[in-house]
């Protein structure tokens, strides 16, 4: 199961400690960062068990966007910059959306819930709302000019465009893209030249995407040379160091810390770990297959899509062991069980009262 892999992938953190670039370190990254979100990660499978409890927490977790996404737009246009001099938005004033980067990761993980909810909903009310967060949201993403966000956020929308294509929302798609086409215009000055630094990378002024690739090339270079073991947990930062210099930054890649840090087997574990998260929005999605109009089966497709942008989203944030995988994988899993235990029980009261029904009709007959 996804907890037992990553029981193990903890266990393998703890076996590298003492090969570790600072086994002191590592120790300490375990307890006061990686444990929280493993334990986080284990309370959500366990504690969201009921289709309620997991529309409450997607509902939460939309609503909560609204102040994210209000702030980071409030601060773009005050031109309140994460650094004095700088030129990007800060976020919202917490350790996971402060910087532009994280607060467009935050942002559209959250995102494919919002609209999952949106397909969801028959009350007008409630569909302007979200309709609305889910704008907001897009408008945000654009704000913190995040080129991994916008990479994100388009394989979100052509995602669903791929989902929808033959379900009656499949009209909305056409309208979505001439409002997309209409809203070019204002879409902030530099933006699209920011844009084309994804793939000429030479044109960066900022010299952020030269220095993540080569961060990335030394990445590469320090897993060939420790293929097992790895730096230790955490400890890419002083591995990377040593390999090309002290700049005091993280590789910009999921993957790659993981493989720097933990290995090939760490890379696996959390792999596996993923791909099983990802199995069970599917096992979902087929257990609900003939309740396509339910809440449970929007959300569990809205966990799918969040999952596979996180896929997008990894090959360039530094967040291997923070909160925003684990916990939508979390939820993936409790929707998993959730829609299991749903079909299942709808399977015995059928058969409940095809038994009374047949015992009904032998009464009758004798």
């Amino acid at each position: 199961t996804p907890t037992k892999i990553l029981l193990c992938l903890v266990g393998w953190a703890l076996i590298t400690i003492p090969f570790s670039y600072w086994p002191g370190g590592s120790v300490s990254f375990l307890v006061e960062n990686f444990s929280k979100t493993v334990i986080v990660f284990i309370l959500l499978v366990n504690v969201v068990d009921s289709r309620v409890r997991l529309q409450q927490i997607s509902w939460g977790l939309v609503l909560m966007s609204i102040p994210l996404g209000i702030t980071t737009i409030r601060n773009y246009l005050s031109g309140v910059s994460l650094q004095t001099g700088g030129d990007r938005v800060l976020g919202y004033s917490s350790g996971l959306t402060a910087n532009p980067n994280d607060m467009a990761l935050m942002l559209n993980l959250i995102l494919p819930l919002s609209l999952a909810l949106l397909l969801a909903s028959r009350k007008t009310g409630t569909r302007i709302l979200l309709a609305s967060t889910t704008c907001l949201i897009v408008i945000a993403i654009i704000a913190t000019f995040s080129r991994a966000g916008f990479l994100t956020l388009m394989v979100s929308g052509l995602t669903y465009c791929w989902l929808c294509r033959k379900r009656s929302e499949r009209v909305w798609i056409p309208v979505i893209i001439v409002l997309g086409l209409m809203a070019l215009p204002m879409v902030p000055d530099g933006y699209f030249d920011r844009l084309s630094t994804i793939v000429n990378v030479e044109e960066d002024s900022t010299h952020s995407a030269q220095n993540r690739l080569e961060d990335m090339k030394a990445a590469v270079r320090l897993s060939v040379a420790k293929p097992i073991v790895g730096s230790g947990l955490g400890m890419n930062v002083l591995a990377l160091n040593e390999e090309r210099g002290e700049t005091w930054t993280a590789v910009h890649n999921v993957f790659l810390q993981y493989l720097v840090e933990l290995g090939l087997p760490g890379l696996v574990l959390f792999l596996l770990l993923y791909l099983n998260c990802l199995r069970g929005t599917a096992t979902a999605l087929r257990t609900l297959n003939e309740n396509r109009s339910s809440v449970l089966f929007h959300i569990a497709e809205g966990l799918r899509v969040s999952l596979i942008a996180f896929a997008v989203a990894a090959f360039f944030h530094p967040v291997a062991y923070h909160f925003y995988f684990y916990y939508i994988a979390g939820l993936a899993i409790a929707a998993q069980t959730i829609a299991t235990r749903t079909i299942a029980a709808q399977a015995i009261a059928t058969q409940a009262i095809a038994t009374q029904a047949t015992a009904g009709h032998r009464k009758v007959r004798s």
